[in-house]
């Protein structure tokens, strides 16, 4: 506080629960909203030009935009993420280029390892399959994809493949649980275990119910 008069600091997050109190109680907060889909896809094709890629398509500047997702989920979803969506486009120019109209959208790498996370865990619900999964996320984790991104992509994974809406919400509400360990502990690894441990559990006691 020696040089609060003149010293300013400009901090920028997703989430202000990490902050500390005492650090909280000093700062302005300005909450920014997101970034609508026209000026995502004005940025995108901001990019594209000063790299020398040309006009993207208007229809694959909207996939893009939506980060590949479908229509009528894409608000929801996409979160109106801009670091993803360049990230989508960066994927979309390796796979192939000049771009098309109707060329698919490729997800970054981490978010299909995570989809295979999701898959080991309904596939069988085991200690031989739950070290397996513990190995796919502690990958995940030392190539530096934040903890929290991991635990919401895979709670959105799991949902997407449960037949129940009890256990969906099951699935939402043990996300929600470990998501918040995650910011109080500093082992994200045991906690995204711990969720993925416990959502097997469910898993395995619903199909026992449906036999």
């Amino acid at each position: 506080e020696k040089y609060s008069s003149g010293c300013r600091l400009i901090m920028v997050g997703t989430s202000a629960s990490r902050v500390a109190d005492a650090l909280r109680s000093r700062c302005l907060c300005v909450r920014v909203p997101g970034p609508t889909e026209g000026e995502v896809k004005e940025v995108l094709q901001h990019v594209a030009k000063k790299e020398n890629l040309g006009t993207i398509p208007d229809k694959l500047a909207t996939k893009i935009a939506n980060c590949g997702l479908p229509e009528p989920k894409a608000p929801m979803l996409a979160e109106r993420n801009l670091r993803r969506a360049l990230l989508c486009l960066e994927a979309c120019k390796a796979h192939k280029f000049p771009f098309e109209e109707y060329q698919p959208i490729v997800l970054p790498d981490w978010e299909l390892y995570v989809d295979e996370v999701a898959t080991t865990i309904m596939h069988e619900q085991s200690p031989k399959s739950l070290l397996t999964v513990r190995r796919k996320l502690y990958e995940l984790i030392i190539n530096c994809v934040p903890p929290e991104i991991i635990a919401r992509r895979l709670c959105l994974c799991l949902a997407s493949r449960c037949r129940s809406d009890d256990l969906k919400a099951k699935c939402v509400k043990l996300a929600c649980h470990y998501e918040g360990r995650l910011h109080e502990g500093n082992k994200p690894i045991l906690h995204l275990e711990a969720f993925a441990a416990n959502f097997m559990s469910e898993l395995k006691r619903w199909q026992l119910a449906q036999a």
